[in-house]
């Protein structure tokens, strides 16, 4: 009987974490709704879309081309990373369900 409880158990642990791994996506485009205070930042219209291979898309609301990156999230932060003209650029935010607030005080809202 013990063995029964451990299998279930060890089922549910997995049950959660596979749950928790599809859910916490956060894949789709979203829009700076708040204009962050660093450099570089985003505007107030920028978007970004985050792509679930791990791609992210700028665009900015001036227009001009648009510039890729890639972005991971780890629990509840995400990490964007871009290259322009062959500086690296750092990002960094908190996931806050259907909101991402980078640590400069840009809000991004899921379209």
């Amino acid at each position: 009987m013990e063995i029964r409880g451990l299998a279930t158990a060890v089922f549910l642990v997995l049950l959660t974490l596979i749950i928790g791994c599809l859910g916490s996506g956060v894949s789709g485009t979203y829009e700076c709704t708040k204009s962050g205070s660093g450099f570089p930042t985003f505007s107030k219209g920028d978007t970004i879309e985050f792509k679930s291979n791990g791609e992210a898309i700028f665009r900015s609301h001036l227009g001009g081309p648009s510039i890729v990156g890639e972005y991971d999230v780890s629990g509840d932060r995400i990490s964007i990373k871009v290259s322009i003209l062959g500086t690296k650029i750092s990002l960094g935010g908190k996931v806050e369900g259907n909101k991402i607030r980078m640590d400069d005080g840009a809000i991004l809202e899921k379209q």
